[in-house]
C-alpha cells in the first residue's frame, strides 16, 4: 500500500491520504496464496489492490485516500486503474491485463445494477484468476454475473470457493470475502 501510495503521488494525484483500518492488502494476499509461485504473481497482486483502490473511489470508500469531492474521486480512481494496469502490463502478463479489465468494467456494471452481493465473489474469482491466469474455468460464470443470469453470483462464488481450496488458499479466500463485505454499502457511480 505504501508503494501504491507513492506511485500516485509521483503520477500527481492531489489527495489526503488517510489509510483507514481495512487497509490490508487482502485481495493481493488471496492472489498470492493461491499461486503456485507466489513470488511471480506479486506485480498481479499489486496491480488488484491499486485497481480496488480505484474502484472504492468511484464507487464507495477508498481504503487509501480521501479524494474528496465527486470528480476528485473519479479522477483518482481512473488514476488507480491506469497505475495497476500499467503495472501488471510491464510483465508482459496478457491474461492478468485481460482480467483485470474485464474486472474493472464488470464492477462497474455490477455496482451500478446495485447488485453489490455479486461484488464479493467477482472480486474473488478475479484473484483466483490473477493466481493462474491460464487456468480459465470461470469464463461462462462471469458472463453470468454479467448478464444477471446469476444475479448475486452464488454460482460464481461456489465454484471460486473450490478453486481456493484446491489451491490450499480457502484461508485468505475467506478474510478475503470478509473484508469486501463492506462493499454492501457501495451506492451506484453518478
Amino acid at each position: 500500500m505504501a508503494r501504491l501510495r507513492e506511485e500516485a503521488t509521483a503520477a500527481g494525484a492531489s489527495v489526503e491520504w488517510t489509510p483507514t483500518a481495512a487497509l490490508d492488502p487482502v485481495l493481493g494476499a488471496l492472489v498470492t496464496s493461491a499461486a503456485t509461485e507466489a513470488e511471480t504473481r506479486r506485480e498481479a497482486a499489486y496491480a488488484l489492490e491499486a485497481i480496488f483502490e480505484g474502484f472504492l473511489c468511484h464507487q464507495g470508500s477508498p481504503r487509501l485516500v480521501s479524494p474528496g469531492d465527486g470528480d476528485v474521486a473519479l479522477l483518482t480512481g481512473d488514476l488507480l486503474y491506469a497505475i495497476g494496469l500499467e503495472a501488471v502490463a510491464s510483465t508482459g502478463d496478457t491474461g492478468a491485463v485481460r482480467a483485470l479489465a474485464d474486472l474493472i468494467g464488470l464492477s462497474a456494471a455490477v455496482a451500478s445494477e446495485g447488485r453489490t452481493a455479486a461484488l464479493v465473489p467477482l472480486w474473488q474469482t478475479q484473484a483466483l484468476v490473477l493466481a493462474d491466469p491460464e487456468s480459465g474455468g470461470f469464463e461462462d460464470l462471469l458472463e453470468a454475473v454479467g448478464d444477471g443470469t446469476d444475479r448475486d453470483g452464488a454460482a460464481l462464488a461456489e465454484a471460486a470457493r473450490d478453486r481456493a481450496f484446491r489451491a490450499g488458499a480457502d484461508g485468505a479466500f475467506d478474510r478475503a470475502g470478509e473484508a469486501l463485505q463492506s462493499l454492501a454499502e457501495v451506492a451506484p457511480e453518478t
